[in-house]
C-alpha cells in the first residue's frame, strides 16, 4: 500500500505497477453550496473548466501506472 500526495506525472516512472489505484481528485466545490454559502461566491464557469482539466490530467497521468485489468477508483 502506498499513500501519496505526489503530482500524478511522477507515476510515469512506474508503468503498470499498481493493481489498484484510488484517486481522490480535487473538485469544483459545488457540493459545498448548501453547507458553505460563501462557496457560491468562489464558483465560476472558468473554475469548473479549470477543475475539469485538472481532473482529466490527473487520470491521464496516473492511468499508465495501473496494471492491465487493474482497478481504478475515482472520487472527487
Amino acid at each position: 500500500v502506498v499513500v501519496t500526495n505526489n503530482d500524478p506525472a511522477d507515476f510515469a516512472a512506474l508503468p503498470a505497477f499498481f493493481d489498484m489505484m484510488l484517486i481522490d481528485a480535487p473538485c469544483s466545490g459545488e457540493g459545498l453550496f448548501r453547507k458553505e454559502p460563501d462557496a457560491m461566491n468562489e464558483w465560476s464557469e472558468d473554475n469548473v473548466q479549470l477543475c475539469a482539466a485538472r481532473q482529466k490530467r490527473i487520470v491521464s497521468d496516473a492511468w499508465p501506472a495501473l496494471r492491465e485489468d487493474g482497478f481504478l477508483v475515482y472520487s472527487t
